[in-house]
Order: C-alpha cells, then sequence, then structure tokens
C-alpha cells in the first residue's frame, strides 16, 4: 500500500489505545489494517469491529478462542479476516489476500523471513532489520520512521546506510555461535536443528545455523512451542531445495503434524503436543530423510 495516512504500534495490551484515540479522527473512507492482535479484550474490539466493518481488514496469527473467531467472522467480510494460527507470523495472511506491489516488496519479505542474500543484508538489510527491531520497541505513529521502505528504492538505503555508523550485530549471531546443534545428514545433505528462545527471531537463527555449518537444510522450532520452521538455501549448481513440498508430504504422512500458510513461502508445520511429546520432531525430521525426492523437485 503506498498511500497510507500512518503506521502505528501498541502493545496487544494497548489495541484499544489505538481504536479510541486515533481511528475516530482518520477519514470516515480510511481503510483500517489491524496487523498481529488478537481480539482482545473480546468485549470492547468485537464492539469496535462492528463500528468500522465496513472498512476494517484484520490479519493474525495467534490463537484465538473459538467463540471470538466465530464472533469476528460475523461482523468481518470473509475477504477482511485473515488468521493463521501457529504460524508464528502475521506476514503470510498479510500476502495471501495481497498484491504483490515491486521487487522490493519482494526483498522486505525476504528479509523478514530470513532468506536474504548477504550481499542485500551487508548493503542495507543488516540497519534495516536493527531500525525495525528499534521502531518496534516505541508506541504510537511510526510512519515517518518507514518512508524510506515505502518509496522503495534500495540504492537510496543502500548509500544512507553507507554514510551511518553499522548497527549492533543482531542478537541472533552470538546465541547460534556459542552453541552447537544437532546435524541430521542424509542421502547426501545435512539438516541443522536448533529450538530457538521465544525472544530471539526463529527464521534468522536458523539462517545463520545453515551458513555457520554449511548446511543446506535447516528444522528450527522455538522454545516450549509446536511451530516446526522448515528452512533451506540454495545448493550450487542446482535449483533450490523445494521444503514446501516436503512440508505438505510431512503433513500427510504425520497425523499430528498441520502444514501452515505459506504465501511468504516459508514452509511451517505445527506439531501438535511437541512440547509434550518432544519425540515428534524425530518423526518430522525422519520424513524430512525420506523425502529427497521432493527436495530436488
Amino acid at each position: 500500500m503506498r498511500l497510507l495516512e500512518g503506521i502505528w504500534v501498541y502493545p496487544q495490551s494497548e489495541l484499544m489505545t489505538f481504536f479510541r484515540s486515533v481511528a475516530p479522527d482518520l477519514r470516515d473512507d480510511a481503510p483500517i489494517h489491524v496487523v498481529g492482535f488478537r481480539p482482545s479484550p473480546a468485549v470492547d474490539v468485537l464492539r469496535t469491529a462492528q463500528l468500522y466493518a465496513n472498512r476494517l481488514f484484520w490479519y493474525d496469527h495467534h490463537d484465538w478462542a473459538p467463540e471470538d473467531l466465530g464472533a469476528m467472522r460475523s461482523v468481518l467480510s470473509q475477504d477482511a479476516l485473515h488468521v493463521a494460527p501457529g504460524a508464528g507470523s502475521s506476514l503470510p495472511t498479510v500476502l495471501g489476500p495481497s498484491t504483490r506491489r515491486s521487487r522490493f516488496s519482494d526483498k522486505l519479505v525476504d528479509l523478514a523471513a530470513g532468506r536474504f542474500t548477504q550481499h542485500d543484508y551487508e548493503r542495507w538489510g543488516r540497519l534495516w532489520w536493527w531500525r525495525l527491531g528499534e521502531i518496534a520497541k516505541r508506541t504510537g505513529d511510526r510512519r515517518a520512521d518507514v518512508d524510506a521502505l515505502l518509496v522503495g528504492r534500495p540504492s537510496d538505503l543502500a548509500r544512507e546506510s553507507a554514510r551511518l555508523e553499522a548497527p549492533p550485530i543482531p542478537e541472533e549471531v552470538a546465541w547460534v555461535s556459542q552453541r552447537d546443534f544437532r546435524i541430521v545428514h542424509f542421502a547426501g545433505y545435512s539438516l541443522v536443528v536448533l529450538v530457538v528462545p521465544a525472544s530471539l527471531d526463529l527464521a534468522l537463527c536458523a539462517r545463520i545455523a545453515r551458513e555457520r555449518y554449511g548446511a543446506p537444510l535447516s528444522l528450527a522450532v522455538p522454545e516450549g512451542g509446536d511451530l516446526v520452521l522448515l528452512g533451506a538455501d540454495e545448493v550450487s549448481g542446482k535449483r533450490a531445495l523445494d521444503v514446501g513440498a516436503l512440508a505438505d508430504q510431512i503433513g500427510e504422512k504425520l497425523a499430528h503434524a498441520e502444514v501452515l500458510a505459506d504465501d511468504d513461502h516459508v514452509a511451517r508445520l505445527r506439531v501438535r503436543g511437541l512440547a509434550e511429546h518432544p519425540e515428534r520432531l524425530d518423526d518430522v525430521i525422519g520424513e524430512i530423510a525420506m523425502g529427497r525426492s521432493l527436495l530436488e523437485g
């Protein structure tokens, strides 16, 4: 979206602050896109959703109470409510109903999904990875902070980055470098397996671990969660590994595995009961080892 009245950042606990303090002052026809929030407090949010129903669009990845999801569906149209429980990111729910805006939009998706090329990361991706994290820590209107990204000119971002002191190295780098991880070898491939603290970015940790071990594949799980992220780097001289097809196969073979939204081209599975049954991760790894033909397309 190019024409935006503002971008407001709030924690979940202050969702109604936006609707009470900001939304009433917006143009009557201005669409409102809510990204990454549960409908909580439910009574207040549902009442507000009815008020703005003709211009409210909602995207989220959290688990919703069935009664809240049903109530919201009765208020918002099918093309206005997009919820992907367990995905760990609202990005696929946003991209699913959206149209591709530009090649630069694709680069931003790659940055968020840990697929960024080293070239782009060094030129401007590292700065903006850090900068977006800082923006997310402060509440209120952050539109001015992301104007450069909305314009979508990587060359301008690279020139700016070259003039500035390099930002701190991401915490994920130190975390990965200070630990050893399980490596699974099969059919000429290697797979690095990570269990990542919730405070760190799952995709970035997996990307760094693949680079550290020279492994083309990764399997990353958040501590105490049931999300499984399959990641892959391009193999020299070959086509990209098709981890999406592999995730589909695992979802078909394992009763406790569910394939999640992948509109951002990230292969995700939800392994029910993983925290209570950690051996189910070995089931997933076994299916990966059996799926070489799918990887190679």
